[in-house]
């Protein structure tokens, strides 16, 4: 069996603003399948994980700032189950083979890289008969990133948005009601906007051209994490809203010293997962395309 085989590649062209109804409606319907999502930053895994148990619906979530133990114990409990959702990290999915139990595999935000997604999509199991897809959500402004998917000859088709439930009210009540979530709120759009603006693909990618606003509104924020009143600034200069919530950042642990919160301080050290290279479990099976690495930026110019 080939990644081509082995998986179903589709894309769904999705509004900022409505990214979290679209994947509430998605997985409301598919609650029987076994599904990974994937996120670039730590804070929006654990946010969104937060966010979907509000919803009552169920997950574990997988990221690199875990214990090793907690980190492989999370993998393990997935894997075993019949159907269940994990939310991961891009980091997090890199050196672990994708369970070919799972039905779906969603990249909620942007992949680090063409190839990297596709390996990590490619590394399935041959041993099942079962078919499974992919999601990778792209806003309107997104599309040019499907080039790089066509230029290295996989196919992939569009997903249809079907009609989305009708939750912005109820993510704006519980993101804005709940303190501790508001604060995972403002730390996971920080994140995003400082992971897309370091995102190297930035002819896809480009932070100036996302709305600022329709990004606050898919975290559940009614206003923008800032400390100064920037509603006559251009909306598009999304990098200054990058300080401006690193700035809101500092000032709300401020607070949160004032009113007595301890915070919770870890020494620094270098993180497990870098040095973990190899994992005995995996059998890794990668397209051949892909066997000797990742694929040069350079194949995948027009």
């Amino acid at each position: 069996s080939t990644v081509y085989e082995s998986y179903d590649h589709t894309f769904v062209a999705c509004p900022e603003h409505l990214r979290f109804r679209f994947l509430y409606t998605f997985l409301k319907k598919n609650l029987d399948k076994k599904i990974m999502i994937f996120f670039s930053t730590t804070n929006s895994a654990k946010f969104y994980a937060r966010l979907l148990k509000h919803f009552h619906i169920t997950v574990l979530t997988m990221h690199g700032k875990q214990k090793r133990e907690q980190f492989i114990n999370t993998f393990f409990k997935f894997s075993d189950l019949e159907e269940g959702i994990l939310c991961a990290t891009d980091a997090a999915g890199k050196d672990l083979d994708i369970p070919p139990s799972v039905d779906w595999v969603i990249q909620f935000e942007p992949p680090d890289d063409p190839s990297e997604y596709i390996l990590r999509v490619a590394r399935i199991s041959c041993d099942s008969d079962r078919v499974g897809r992919s999601l990778l959500f792209l806003n309107p402004g997104e599309q040019g990133f499907l080039k790089y998917y066509h230029a290295a000859a996989i196919p992939v088709s569009e997903f249809e948005i079907p009609k989305l439930a009708d939750i912005q009210a109820h993510i704006e009540y519980h993101v804005n009601e709940n303190e501790r979530l508001l604060n995972y709120a403002r730390d996971a759009y920080g994140s995003y906007l400082i992971a897309y603006a370091s995102h190297s693909y930035r002819d896809v990618y480009n932070v100036h051209d996302l709305n600022k606003d329709d990004v606050a509104a898919s975290f559940g924020l009614v206003s923008l994490p800032a400390i100064d009143d920037d509603s006559d600034e251009d909306v598009s200069d999304a990098s200054d809203d990058v300080t401006r919530v690193r700035a809101s950042s500092r000032e709300r642990k401020e607070r949160n010293k004032k009113k007595g919160w301890k915070s919770e301080k870890k020494e620094k050290k270098k993180t497990w997962m870098k040095s973990e290279k190899s994992w005995p479990h995996c059998q890794i099976k990668v397209h051949p395309k892909f066997r000797d690495g990742y694929v040069p930026r350079e194949e995948f110019k027009e």
